[in-house]
């Protein structure tokens, strides 16, 4: 009928909205953290391929948790851009390694926070057709929980999923451990309650390429969830 002429069926554009969660506790010091900022600095600079938009927050922790969002940064999260590429790297300056404690669930809350505080309108609305991103937040720690509400693996992920629904969300956690000192056991436990989340170990230099790989591989085969058509008025 006259109404189904202004319908128009259309491939929703797929985001991403990823929450990078630094360690920055006194464990991390020396190459962890090295491993660290240059791992964090690869994926900054090369961006996450599968994806029409990629949108990013940062954020560090040790006793609590911290944000490393550049001044210039107005939103929950901030496209990345060529524009905005330099300073988000550049926020990284501020990780030093100098905190007593690490804790894991404020870290990742403050980021799960962020997500679903997030502009609806201007980061999920794309030439006027409506659509969800994909929420991923990826922690990085040497995996010594041992500060905040939760230190156990299992009951941090659960206390997490309770802040959000997860299904309407998206929201997925993965981890990647750094440096020899991680507990992967702990780690392993996190992502391990069914959710899509993965787990990856860089114990040295040598093998942080296939840690991240593995990880960020997965995050772009996610992009699938997002491939789905949407109905809009054709106006």
């Amino acid at each position: 009928d006259a109404m189904d002429t202004n319908l128009a069926k259309t491939a929703a554009p797929r985001v991403l909205e990823l929450a990078l969660v630094l360690d920055d506790s006194g464990s991390m010091g020396g190459e962890p953290m090295r491993l660290l900022k240059e791992a964090t600095t690869r994926i900054l600079e090369k961006g996450i391929g599968g994806y029409d938009r990629v949108f990013v927050r940062l954020f560090s922790f040790h006793t609590d948790a911290f944000d490393l969002k550049p001044a210039a940064q107005k939103t929950e999260l901030v496209e990345l851009t060529d524009a905005t590429r330099g300073d988000l790297i550049a926020s990284l300056d501020q990780l030093t390694a100098a905190g007593m404690g690490t804790n894991i669930y404020d870290g990742a809350r403050a980021a799960f926070d962020a997500m679903v505080k997030h502009n609806l309108e201007k980061c999920r609305a794309h030439e006027g057709v409506g659509f969800e991103p994909l929420q991923h937040v990826v922690v990085f720690t040497d995996g010594q929980a041992n500060r905040g509400a939760h230190t156990l693996g299992d009951r941090v992920l659960n206390a997490l999923m309770g802040q959000v629904d997860a299904d309407v969300h998206k929201i997925v956690l993965s981890l990647v451990g750094l440096g020899t000192g991680v507990d992967a056991k702990f780690t392993r436990r996190v992502t391990s309650n069914g959710q899509a989340g993965v787990f990856a170990f860089a114990e040295t230099e040598d093998k942080i390429g296939t840690a991240f790989e593995t990880v960020f591989g997965k995050i772009s085969t996610m992009r699938a969830l997002l491939d789905v058509e949407w109905v809009a008025f054709d106006a």
